[in-house]
This record gives structure tokens, sequence and C-alpha cells, in this order.
């Protein structure tokens, strides 16, 4: 038998209210934690000035996405 994935509440907090970290020469706004989607994902906003960029990121059992909307990375 398959395995269910739990049904979770949408989540939605204005952006201005969440928590923001300088890190790696940017900026990232944690959108939603693992605390807010049952532990199924995180999302972050990250910002950086030209020049900047990811730092690159190694993870064994998770996956990770980026995409750029403006400008190069």
């Amino acid at each position: 038998m398959k395995e269910s994935t739990p049904v979770v509440p949408a989540y939605v907090e204005r952006r201005e209210n969440c928590p923001r970290y300088t890190f790696a020469g940017g900026v990232w706004i944690v959108l939603a934690d693992t605390a807010q989607t049952a532990g199924n994902i995180t999302n972050i906003e990250s910002i950086y000035q030209h020049g900047g960029g990811l730092p690159w990121l190694f993870h064994e059992r998770t996956a990770e996405m980026a995409y750029v909307i403006s400008g190069r990375l």
C-alpha cells in the first residue's frame, strides 16, 4: 500500500513579516519553513547584489531548486 502524504493547511504570511537573514553576501527571506509546512518544504527568497550569488550547498537526503527572476546566476 502506498504511503500517503498528510494534508497540511495552506500557509500564508506577508513577506514583510517574514524573518530575514544575511547569508553569503545576500539577504534570505524565509517565506515558509518546515514548522509551517509539517516538515514538507522550506521556501526562501534570496536577494544578491550584482556579482553575488548562491553558495555551493550539498544535501544528502533532500532536493533543492533555485530559479532566477531577474539577472543571471
